[in-house]
């Protein structure tokens, strides 16, 4: 998805043709003086690029449709999902940044939307089973008691309906104004939770930041509004400057936004010194305890880089005219891009795996906010995410079946081993 003026060239350098859609639409839209248009690859479709336009992709596309079960005890809950959203950037430009932002306000908003629907269901059936419970009390009570008694009973009720009626006219005038202060306080402890609730099922993940950064990252949410842990704290105690260097207002909308609603922000990237260690040994020279598994084959995104680097540097002024040399160099620099993507991939799936697969709380969602040439054609952090993601939760269950497994064969021998104690006993009685 892309809101970007309509250009002949990426900022990457990677040239690509305009379909005639793309322009009659834009035509159209300028007319109508939306922002822009959406122009979605797959079906080949331009489409608005308004807030209602990109929630329903979310609802339909993202989300998916809402599936229904029913657990054990017959309440009804929509099956919670997961997974990853990448959203690309130029890391100087706020227009990026203002685009990643409604990206992530619209995934909160289907969020709790999919959040409400599931808790309606439950409340649903709360009040048809508690409605249930009482007619059949009701049922029971008429059986059992006498018509005469409860003739009796329906006159003392009224006779005291009256009664708390006089007086709760007199409490109503006196304490009107201290209920409507009760229920706006008890609304607004709802909200807060209901925001939290939702907030935990989504993560915001930034290049921006280090892996080795969550303290301070924890902080900052966790202190919310209050003031306690300020952006300035942030800045200092994640040495922004050094190990970022951008303009930090660019990205301030978004840590706002995610700290209002409790929502966890996770940095991606290695460390300085890791990535020292590359650039100067190549892959080779980082130890399987940092980073394992690095692929360094996938012939689509090695071009992708090719064409990005070549226009950066110079092989007469660069490298004295030797190919060799420039080759050389730029593979040893893939060897880095590899690097920091697979490390980055690694640190989504790391906090999945953590927050949602082995705590068994359910489906999650973890927004990727990284550089367009890390996400571009998707072989860069999305194919890796999704591949270490998918590898994890497939340990992860694996490892809960096979605890299922070896408790159940010790309920086994448990038994086995009391139905012998219970032979022998009889044997010697």
């Amino acid at each position: 998805i892309t809101t970007a003026a309509l250009t002949t060239t990426t900022s990457s350098g990677l040239e690509f043709s305009l379909p005639q859609a793309v322009a009659d639409t834009t035509a159209t839209l300028t007319t109508r003086k939306e922002l822009g248009i959406l122009w979605r690859t797959n079906p080949g479709k331009c489409l608005p690029a308004n807030p209602a336009t990109v929630l329903n992709i979310f609802r339909k596309e993202v989300l998916g449709p809402k599936r229904i079960l029913t657990d054990k005890s017959s309440k009804k809950f929509c099956v919670p999902t997961e997974g990853i959203i990448c959203v690309s950037e130029r890391h100087d430009d706020f227009e990026h940044h203002r685009v990643q932002l409604r990206v992530i306000q619209t995934m909160y908003k289907a969020l709790q939307e999919r959040m409400d629907e599931s808790n309606n269901l439950n409340n649903s059936y709360s009040k048809t089973t508690k409605a249930v419970s009482k007619t059949n009390d009701a049922v029971m009570e008429t059986k059992d008691s006498n018509k005469t008694k409860n003739a009796v009973m329906e006159i003392k009720d009224i006779i005291r309906s009256k009664m708390n009626a006089k007086s709760a006219v007199v409490e109503t005038s006196n304490s009107s104004g201290s209920n409507s202060k009760t229920n706006a306080i008890l609304n607004s402890k709802t909200n807060v939770k209901k925001a939290a609730a939702v907030g935990k099922k989504l993560t915001i993940a930034m290049e921006a930041f280090q892996r080795r950064d969550r303290a301070a990252l924890d902080k900052f949410i966790a202190s919310g509004e209050s003031g306690r842990y300020t952006l300035t704290d942030l800045k200092r105690d994640t040495n922004w400057d050094e190990n970022w260097g951008y303009d930090m207002l660019h990205y301030v909308p978004i840590l706002k936004f995610a700290q209002k609603k409790s929502i966890r922000v996770i940095g991606l990237q290695p460390s300085n010194a890791e990535v020292a260690i590359v650039e100067k040994n190549g892959i080779g020279g980082i130890s399987a305890a940092v980073m394992d598994g690095v692929n360094l084959n996938n012939k689509a995104h090695k071009e992708q880089f090719v064409k990005t680097f070549i226009p950066i540097f110079s092989l007469e002024d660069d490298f004295g005219g030797c190919q060799e040399a420039m080759d050389v160099y730029m593979q040893r620099m893939y060897e880095v891009q590899c690097f920091r993507e697979e490390y980055m991939a690694e640190s989504a799936a790391l906090h999945m795996d953590k927050q949602y697969y082995k705590s068994g709380k359910g489906g999650g969602w973890i927004t990727i906010l990284a550089g367009e040439n890390h996400v571009l054609g998707r072989n860069g952090i999305p194919f890796r995410a999704l591949r270490r993601m998918a590898a994890k939760q497939t340990a992860s269950i694996n490892s809960s079946q096979q605890k299922k497994e070896n408790s159940s064969s010790k309920r086994i021998s448990s038994s086995s081993s009391s139905k012998r104690n219970n032979s022998s006993h009889k044997r010697n009685t």
